[in-house]
């Protein structure tokens, strides 16, 4: 090969295809997070490294503050110094940051950790996760939320810490124009401001400020909600005015959990107002019922998406369904709930019922309507061996039959095949 050929054969070789591994990740680590999503459309190895391997769990920083009581103080100086060390020497843009704190740990060791992380780590973080059992973190946490408007990055905040909080007077505000996921399991008492937040899970009054006014909320991109009364002072009930004033901002719902009690006429606002939900699972509706005895109808016909309801523990007579829904839970308390699985029959894929009375035969003898169910679930009712021969046809569908807290005077149920003729085995917990 004459000289000239090996000069042009070195110039058209790639010498960053033969880097190794070790040397990528090392430049990966620069980047920060759109250039490490531009960085794995270059080819396919490099996005094996960066999305595929064990090189984005590099991206986390976590914080365990739990000491031995007996060494605290200096497990506590051991830590600081680790933490500074490598933060003078990193120049690696963490996307996560998890800190768990011990019952033991004080306010001022809070402050000391956070204004070492703080820009340095802090600036680049997609996630925020703070943990623990203790009223320190409760104490700087106010300080801490006040430079969420700083993390312009941040997408996730956990909050999972509760503590002696009668000294917090007033509400912490989280205001933040880029997180869109929020879990806060506490009972540190603060108010959302995150016009972008689309996920929720944490109480009531976080999103519902009992005489506040409503609309100064920004809630409108929320689409997937979870909320309930984690702490037993948080308030439970309200009004209509203002729960018609809360649902006007969730015209994109899609997903609501509503883990607390609900009164009847709530839930009937909420399903005239949040048509556009997929998912609907409801804890107890009616908790100040005052009369258990009279007839309780609900209309959930608007809901043309809905797909899902779970209402296993409510105690109503009827419901009406959309013809859209196909997985349901309900509570078999009445009679007349059997009419609401006859009138869900040509769409109704997956039901679980809840037997508060003994309807199991008028159950087993309706079931046959339901010729497009694949999924059973029974819980607490008593079946007895002959028990499924009231059902008057087979449902051919039925893949999955379960049993949970059941009385059951066998396991072998006679005419099970011939009813459920493509079930394997039924499953019992």
């Amino acid at each position: 090969m004459s000289t000239e050929d090996k000069v042009a054969d070195v110039g058209n070789r790639n010498y960053i295809d033969v880097l190794p591994t070790e040397v990528l990740c090392k430049i990966f680590d620069r980047l920060d997070f759109e250039g490490l999503k531009t960085g794995s459309l270059v080819c396919q190895r490099w996005n094996d490294i960066i999305s595929t391997s064990g090189y984005a769990e590099r991206f986390v920083f976590e914080i365990d503050m739990y000491f031995k009581h007996d060494s605290q103080e200096e497990s506590m100086k051991q830590m600081l110094a680790e933490v500074r060390k490598m933060l003078g020497k990193t120049k690696r843009c963490y996307q996560q940051l998890k800190w768990i704190s011990d019952f033991w740990i004080d306010d001022q060791e809070i402050r000391l950790v956070w204004n070492a992380i703080h820009p340095k780590i802090t600036v680049n973080l997609h996630s925020l996760e703070l943990y623990g059992a203790n009223t320190a973190m409760m104490t700087v946490f106010p300080e801490i939320a006040e430079q969420l408007p700083s993390m312009v990055q941040l997408r996730s905040l956990i909050l999972e810490f509760s503590g002696y909080n009668d000294y917090l007077q007033n509400p912490t505000i989280l205001r933040s124009n880029s997180v869109n996921h929020l879990k806060a399991i506490t009972n540190t008492k603060f108010r959302v401001e995150m016009p972008k937040l689309e996920n929720f899970e944490g109480s009531l009054s976080s999103i519902y400020p009992p005489n506040e006014n409503l609309s100064s909320l920004t809630l409108t991109d929320l689409k997937n909600l979870i909320v309930g009364n984690f702490y037993s002072d948080e308030p439970n009930e309200m009004s209509k005015s203002a729960a018609y004033s809360l649902f006007q901002l969730w015209k994109n719902i899609e997903t609501i959990k509503w883990d607390c009690g609900i009164e009847d006429e709530i839930f009937n606002l909420l399903c005239n107002m949040c048509t556009s939900l997929r998912e609907l699972t409801i804890r107890s509706i009616g908790t100040g019922r005052k009369n258990y005895r009279s007839m309780i109808h609900f209309d959930l016909t608007k809901l043309t998406n809905l797909t899902k309801l779970e209402m296993g523990n409510t105690y109503i007579d009827f419901v009406k369904l959309p013809k859209s829904i196909r997985k349901l839970k309900i509570n078999l308390y009445h009679r007349q709930m059997i009419q609401t699985l006859i009138d869900s029959s040509k769409s109704l894929e997956e039901l679980q019922v809840v037997f508060s009375t003994s309807y199991e035969v008028s159950l087993l003898e309706t079931l046959s309507v339901l010729q497009r169910l694949e999924v059973l679930v029974l819980y607490g009712g008593h079946f007895e061996e002959s028990s499924f021969l009231h059902m008057n046809a087979p449902l051919e569908r039925v893949r999955q039959l379960r049993f949970v807290r059941c009385k059951l005077s066998t396991k072998s149920f006679l005419g099970i095949q011939e009813k459920f003729p493509n079930l394997k085995e039924p499953q019992f917990c």
